[in-house]
């Protein structure tokens, strides 16, 4: 059986983090069989130059460059150039940590892996840890669709038969997180968690596109929130429910949660019977009081840790 691993890569404008990233796989290199592929975004620095000379500094990397725009395109590409039997994606920017075994876990029963990681800055201070929602692991999948519950695609590692039904990822679906964490729940037979934070540094930095996990920008809320109600009425499309599995998920919350973010009404979504306590309060902090976001996210954060320990201890 074919146990080759590929990571895919999008890469555009990371001239200063790329050599981190790719580095960080050669220790990984000599024990399991993986190609990287690394599909370059017409960047506007010098990355493309960068990854010609790492190039002939590693086998295990193949370059390729986005003949579309952007990453989901870049995504899709780097999908039909590769050949492993597994697949995982890991950003340009982020550091893969040397010493841990979680690749391990592909040769086992799983046919799905998500690890949590470390959040750091630009210059790989430590920020906080991100830790995998326990949501999306202990709901059923129909609430989990419903709901939009995803985790970064940096987090999932997975089989082919899985990928084929991720990729292509379609272009309606601006956020690949989302589609990628819906295929996911719908098609994977068992998810293997690892809740370390020594697996993968999350790198934050301010020309990211939304300014990183942590960011607290109002007017990023409501864009998001805005190119989300788009993604919701694409995977309403009743031939979307019908071939990917979600034909029960019923989007009416979420639609109201993103719409009361795109347009705030403090009054109305006080007395809306419809959205519980949790949503309200969320809605609250991100029209109302971002600054507190990356606290109630770091809150959130310990009690996922806790959560995910509680089930591990119940297995």
């Amino acid at each position: 059986m074919n146990s080759m691993i590929s990571i895919l890569m999008p890469a555009k404008n990371v001239a200063h983090f790329i050599r981190d990233a790719i580095q960080s796989l050669e220790e990984p290199s000599k024990k399991f069989d993986f190609e990287l592929i690394v599909v370059e975004d017409h960047s506007e620095d010098n990355t493309l130059d960068v990854l010609h000379e790492l190039a002939g500094n590693y086998n295990f990397l193949k370059v390729f460059v986005n003949p579309g725009r952007g990453k989901i395109d870049a995504l899709n590409h780097a999908y039909a150039c590769c050949n492993g039997h597994y697949v995982k994606t890991i950003d340009a920017d982020d550091v893969f940590l040397p010493g841990n075994d979680f690749l391990d876990f592909f040769d086992s029963k799983f046919d799905t892996i998500v690890h949590s990681a470390t959040i750091v800055n630009e210059n790989k201070s430590r920020l906080g840890n991100y830790i995998v929602n326990n949501r999306f692991l202990k709901d059923n999948k129909t609430l989990v669709i419903s709901s939009l519950v995803s985790l970064p695609r940096w987090s999932f590692s997975f089989s082919r038969a899985i990928a084929d039904h991720i990729f292509p990822i379609p272009s309606e679906m601006a956020y690949e997180d989302v589609w990628m964490s819906a295929v996911i729940k719908i098609r994977a037979l068992s998810i293997k968690l690892i809740d370390q934070t020594e697996v993968y540094l999350y790198r934050q930095h301010n020309t990211q596109a939304f300014g990183g996990i942590l960011s607290a920008n109002r007017n990023i809320f409501k864009q998001r929130a805005g190119t989300l109600l788009t993604m919701i009425d694409y995977m309403s499309q009743p031939d979307i429910r019908k071939t990917q599995g979600w034909e029960n998920a019923d989007f009416s919350k979420v639609r109201k949660y993103y719409g009361y973010l795109l347009a705030p009404n403090f009054w109305v979504l006080l007395i809306d019977h419809e959205l519980n306590i949790t949503s309200k309060i969320k809605l609250i902090l991100h029209s109302y009081i971002p600054l507190l976001i990356p606290v109630a996210l770091r809150c959130k954060w310990t009690i996922d840790r806790f959560n995910n320990a509680k089930k591990s201890q119940a297995r």
